[in-house]
């Protein structure tokens, strides 16, 4: 039976919930509600799985940080030494990049030596030749000068037999007629009168007195049938047809070396050196301006360096050159002066018989003038230019391809650049160059030069 005053559950009951009847208020008791005893153990039992879960936990997170951290160690470990041998090798590398530097430093200076050794050698050489070429000049000079006096010599010689003969014959009168007699006298006057313009003329300028001129002197005065000089042995035996020999044309003849005084011509005047590879190659050259010469193409094709010598002997080293397929024509700048003298252009090309003369460095050697007479205008004989050139008797040689051509007037109407087996020179003429230098697209720079 339940308790009077309290809920079926326990619970205390409101005060004044008692009748009066009921007597004295008894005292309230409560009593705590418990929960069965198998859902505390449940609790207790889920705490402690996760509490084990946990601790399971952190012991693997422990062991792999563990396990990473050793492999990290061993990784920087391996690093570090892999950076130590790195260094180690870097600094081997830069020690044997000083020592192929000093190497490199050395080679250098060696080339260097071995360049200016063979550049002085090429300048001694070129002088040796210089002297050379002046002293043959000079003993062919002094040959012809020697041939020349023989030559005249042998004329006056003829002369005076030819006057003694004539003696004989007019002492014989009676052996011949007045008109053998006649006809030997004129012939005897004409030798005697080639004699003394011989004469003349080696007494006047000895030393332009060729071989050439001599002989063709002597031919003048000869009279025989068989040949030059021969005085006939009987006045009927004199020929009435002969024809005089040509002598040597002046234009033919080379002139002497330059004089110390030097002329505008020779003051332009370069000489051109083409060092290539394996090869050295010599031509010649005139100045256009302070910085600007004018040579052949085929003087500096192929060309590894270009060196410019002056009149003076001042060595000038080229910067550039450009060339044309137009003629035979090449433009060379220099970053050294050339000098103050420059070439005066012509505005026409020379005509049929007009005197030219050549400055120039034959055979690379002595500064060198020679003078001819143009032949006139002919096709290219070796098909370089694209027009007409020039062809003239101006004796030249192989290094006097670029050789500025002057007028009497002191005026550049051509360059050289080419001679036949007949020793005709062939010139480009002057409307060429001023053409070329007036559209400068026709030139183009040269870069096919060697590099080893």
């Amino acid at each position: 039976m339940a308790r009077r005053g309290k809920s079926q559950a326990g619970t205390p009951l409101p005060a004044g919930s008692l009748s009066p009847a009921d007597g004295p208020e008894p005292q309230t008791i409560t009593i705590p509600v418990l929960l069965p005893l198998n859902q505390h153990a449940r609790m207790w039992m889920a705490l402690s799985g996760v509490l084990a879960i946990m601790l399971i936990a952190a012991i693997v997170i422990a062991g792999y940080l563990w396990n990473v951290n050793g492999k990290w160690q061993a990784q920087v470990e391996s690093l570090t030494a892999t950076g130590y041998s790195l260094g180690d090798r870097i600094a081997q590398h830069q020690q044997e990049i000083k020592q192929l530097e000093s190497a490199n430093d050395l080679l250098s200076d060696q080339l260097g030596s071995a360049k200016d050794k063979v550049l002085a050698l090429s300048n001694e050489k070129a002088q040796w030749s210089d002297q050379t070429a002046f002293a043959q000049q000079q003993v062919d000079l002094l040959s012809d000068q020697v041939t020349a006096a023989q030559s005249v010599i042998s004329q006056l010689g003829r002369c005076v037999e030819g006057e003694q003969q004539l003696v004989v014959y007019i002492g014989a009168v009676d052996q011949y007629t007045p008109q053998q007699i006649e006809q030997y006298r004129a012939s005897v006057d004409s030798l005697c009168q080639a004699a003394t313009v011989a004469t003349t003329n080696f007494q006047k300028s000895p030393h332009r007195m060729t071989r050439a001129r001599a002989i063709g002197l002597a031919c003048i005065a000869s009279v025989a049938l068989a040949g030059c000089g021969i005085l006939p042995a009987a006045p009927s035996a004199e020929p009435t047809d002969w024809v005089p020999s040509i002598s040597a044309s002046p234009g033919a003849m080379t002139g002497a070396l330059s004089p110390d005084g030097f002329t505008a011509a020779q003051r332009m005047a370069v000489r051109v050196r083409n060092i290539g590879c394996g090869f050295l190659a010599t031509g010649s050259g005139f100045a256009l301006d302070e910085h600007t010469l004018v040579t052949n193409r085929h003087v500096v094709e192929n060309a590894k360096t270009i060196e410019v010598s002056t009149y003076d002997g001042r060595v000038v080293q080229a910067t550039a050159a450009s060339t044309t397929t137009v003629a035979d024509i090449a433009i060379v700048t220099t970053k050294e002066s050339l000098g103050k003298t420059y070439a005066d252009r012509a505005i026409a090309d020379p005509v049929e018989g007009d005197v030219v003369t050549v400055v120039g460095y034959p055979n690379g050697g002595q500064l060198t003038t020679t003078s001819g007479v143009v032949l006139g205008m002919t096709s290219d004989p070796l098909e370089v230019a694209a027009g007409q050139v020039l062809a003239s008797t101006a004796q030249i040689e192989p290094g006097s391809s670029g050789s500025a051509v002057f007028n009497a007037s002191g005026q550049v109407v051509g360059v050289i650049y080419a001679k036949n087996k007949s020793e005709q020179s062939f010139i480009v003429p002057i409307s060429t160059l001023n053409a070329l230098l007036k559209e400068p697209s026709l030139l183009v720079p040269d870069t096919e030069g060697c590099t080893t």
